[in-house]
């Protein structure tokens, strides 16, 4: 009887898997076929062995390296669309890697499961020569691969930030609930900013914002629950309001309040910064529970702030 040691396998899978679409990517061309089918049948084999009893998974609260591996070899089976993603992440690495001159052959490359956003070593005048990258970046946009790029080139860049606040968009806590039950960085998302800015962007916009990147907060910010980076192109909700007793509706007008900074940009007057302009504040007053919503916060704002 095969023992559950048959998952154990799958950590070595997934490093070959991995090496083979690095390969393809820094060789720009399609990866080979047979990788997606092998790995759907060795996955098929096993969901038989796991249905007749013949191995058991573990029930360890906190996935072991077997769990996580099968689990993302699974994930990727699952539907193709997720392999897809896959593949196109490691062209994105690739990608990336070129515009900042770097050649992807002499970097090793690899995503990892564990608490870390990345982890970067550099060898001679090769600034980058092996990245490990979390798994959430895999649908990360070009624009966040080139942030974190260039987060690990230059720490102290502004950067940085865009590439850390990645893990906080509900795109990244999708993927990142793969394999973490368990994680420090795990929001278990109550409202889900994307689908909710593009619910916003047609009954608003006529869908005719640009998406920007959409976070939480790693803070709990009682007094400024909501803010548009106008450089990064970044919206950041307060995480106060990632939780059950906020009503949605406020959350949607915080959110809706940040798209219209990015409808009306801003003005420089005398050195100082205006947004909030007439023709904002009139825009403001369209969202069709602006006065409740408003309500909301203030009560939300002085419970929170109260000692």
């Amino acid at each position: 009887m095969p023992s559950a040691n048959h998952l154990t396998k799958y950590i070595n899978v997934l490093k070959d898997i991995q090496r083979v679409l690095w390969q393809a990517a820094a060789d720009d061309v399609p990866p080979r076929v047979f990788v997606y089918a092998e790995l759907k049948r060795r996955l098929e084999h096993s969901q038989y062995l796991i249905r007749t009893g013949m191995i058991r998974l573990s029930e360890s609260s906190k996935p072991s390296r077997t769990d996580i591996a099968y689990r993302v070899c699974k994930w990727l089976v699952e539907d193709n669309t997720h392999y897809v993603m896959f593949v196109q992440a490691f062209t994105n690495a690739a990608d990336a890697m070129r515009r900042i001159n770097i050649d992807p052959h002499t970097v090793s490359f690899a995503f990892s499961f564990d608490q870390r956003r990345w982890e970067a070593e550099a060898l001679g005048d090769n600034p980058i020569r092996i990245l490990h990258l979390n798994f959430y970046y895999i649908g990360a946009e070009p624009r966040i691969w080139d942030a974190v790029l260039k987060a690990i080139l230059n720490p102290s860049s502004h950067e940085r930030q865009l590439a850390e606040n990645f893990v906080r968009t509900s795109e990244a806590q999708a993927l990142l609930a793969v394999y973490a039950d368990i994680s420090p960085l795990r929001l278990h998302d109550v409202y889900n900013l994307s689908e909710m800015f593009d619910a916003l962007n047609a009954q608003y916009f006529g869908g005719s914002v640009p998406k920007p990147l959409i976070a939480w907060t790693s803070r709990a910010n009682y007094r400024k629950v909501g803010s548009y980076h106008f450089v990064s192109n970044m919206i950041l909700i307060s995480k106060i309001l990632n939780d059950r007793r906020v009503p949605e509706f406020a959350v949607r007008f915080v959110l809706y309040h940040e798209m219209l900074h990015i409808v009306h940009g801003y003005y420089v007057q005398n050195g100082r910064h205006f947004a909030h302009t007439p023709e904002f504040l009139e825009d403001e007053r369209k969202f069709e529970q602006y006065e409740e919503a408003e309500r909301a916060l203030r009560m939300i704002k002085k419970l929170t702030s109260e000692p």
